[in-house]
């Protein structure tokens, strides 16, 4: 008889014991679940799935919008055979960072223009070479000028191939001692003697206040380039891809040897480092 009370006293006590362990804490109760580990308790709770591959993208990064992926783990979307272009992953820092943009710039833009003389191209500031005006029968180059005094306006006529000799010559035998730099009389042109009233160094070219309108060729010729304005200068370089920094005195320069190399593109007039 006490055996068998104190039987059914253990059993009882054994009942009790796996009643607390079932209704004990987690981490008594996965003492007694080994066998179960592969089923997960009932009070942790799993993270949601992960998205498949190929329908949008995960860690958009804070402040970003959705769809647009600026944290450590952008998943692009697969190309199937269209014609997407996959995301690269760059790693980076998060936070509100923007993607960088690629700026393009358009370097193969030309303006074109309505030639203001036969002698001049359909491009700003460029002139046609040689050999296409006299194969035209160009052989004479006309200018507007105006008195500084009498304020009187004539035509200047400049015959093309002793000009351009007369200019390229003088390039050619000192371009090295020039270094870049345009002489006094280029910087301050001698000017022609006025018809009317006989003022010398007084007929001035004139040059309209549209750039896209300036005789270049003529000014060439007559070496009255020195006459343009800095600005004047500067569209010039601009429209021929030279520097425009600089004093004036380089820009002259640089513009007589550009025009001169568009007359004679195989003359000496390389325009190396400008």
């Amino acid at each position: 008889m006490v055996k068998d009370k104190k039987r059914s006293d253990r059993e009882g006590f054994e009942e009790e014991i796996d009643l607390e362990l079932s209704l004990g804490p987690s981490y008594l109760r996965r003492k007694n679940t080994r066998s179960s580990s592969s089923s997960p308790p009932n009070n942790i709770i799993m993270p949601p799935p992960v998205p498949s591959v190929g329908y949008g993208f995960r860690d958009i990064g804070r402040g970003a919008a959705a769809g647009i992926g600026t944290g450590n783990g952008i998943v692009p979307p697969l190309n199937h055979g269209g014609g997407g272009v996959s995301i690269p992953n760059h790693p980076g820092s998060g936070g509100g960072r923007r993607l960088s943009r690629v700026r393009v710039r358009a370097e193969n833009v030309v303006d074109l223009a309505v030639p203001p003389f036969e002698w001049a191209t359909n491009r700003f500031a460029r002139i046609h070479d040689r050999d296409y005006l006299i194969s035209k029968g160009i052989h004479t180059i006309t200018g507007e000028v105006q008195c500084k005094k009498c304020e009187h306006r004539c035509s200047l006529e400049y015959d093309l191939q002793s000009k351009l000799l007369e200019v390229g010559s003088f390039i050619y035998h000192n371009k090295e001692s020039l270094r870049h730099r345009a002489t006094d009389n280029w910087m301050t042109p001698r000017l022609e003697t006025c018809p009317r009233c006989d003022q010398p160094n007084s007929l001035k070219p004139v040059i309209p206040s549209d750039k896209g309108l300036i005789n270049w060729l003529f000014l060439l010729l007559g070496q009255m380039i020195g006459c343009c304005t800095l600005e004047q200068l500067k569209f010039f370089c601009d429209k021929n891809s030279l520097h425009r920094t600089g004093a004036k005195d380089r820009l002259i320069f640089l513009t007589y040897l550009a025009l001169c190399k568009q007359l004679d593109p195989t003359g000496p007039f390389e325009l190396g480092g400008c």
